[in-house]
């Protein structure tokens, strides 16, 4: 048992081989009844100036519920460097993308995107005690220049929004800052 503040990571498990620059991992825990909660594996290869992490598709479980992602993920950082590829997670017509692209001006643009992400279940952790919240969380987030002089542009919106219990209403959040100033 991990306890990290009012959280508690029961039954932690974790397996890995470190092989040549390449280090493959599982990672998981259960619920206090032995139900397995969180699990995902992957690589994370690693140079001198880049790590590159890519998920296993298989076996991916968030909140003890089943998500996809594809093959081809990768999320490659470095100094003053990221790429991110085809990172989606889906489950259930829930999704959360982050993807990056080259901006005119050599700086990465990357994109999130977020659809039918239930808040409950997302600030929802066992042994916890962060404020009870509902609603279906949608928007987009473009985040730039994140290494010189960070930037975005946000449109968000949070349908039925509850608060300990009370649905409070919807909530719709735009937001920008497109130059550090």
């Amino acid at each position: 048992r991990i306890s990290i503040g009012d959280i508690a990571l029961n039954q932690f498990e974790t397996t890995g081989t470190l092989r040549q620059q390449n280090l493959n991992f599982k990672l998981g825990f259960r619920d206090v009844e032995g139900d397995p909660l969180y699990h995902l594996g992957g690589n994370l290869h690693f140079t001198d100036s880049l790590y590159t992490l890519q998920l296993d598709p298989e076996g991916l479980l968030l909140n003890g519920e089943n998500w996809t992602i594809p093959n081809e993920n990768r999320i490659a950082l470095g100094e003053k460097y990221i790429d991110i590829q085809r990172f989606v997670l889906e489950s259930q017509g829930r999704e959360l993308s982050v993807n990056s692209r080259e901006h005119e001006r050599d700086y990465p643009v990357i994109d999130v995107g977020l659809r039918q992400i239930d808040l409950g279940r997302l600030t929802s952790f066992p042994g916890s005690d962060f404020p009870t919240l509902g609603g279906l969380f949608n928007g987009d987030i473009t985040l730039q220049n994140i290494f010189e002089d960070p930037a975005f542009v946000a449109n968000l919106s949070v349908s039925n929004f509850a608060f300990q219990g009370d649905t409070l209403g919807d909530i719709e959040i735009s937001g920008e800052n497109p130059s550090p100033d």
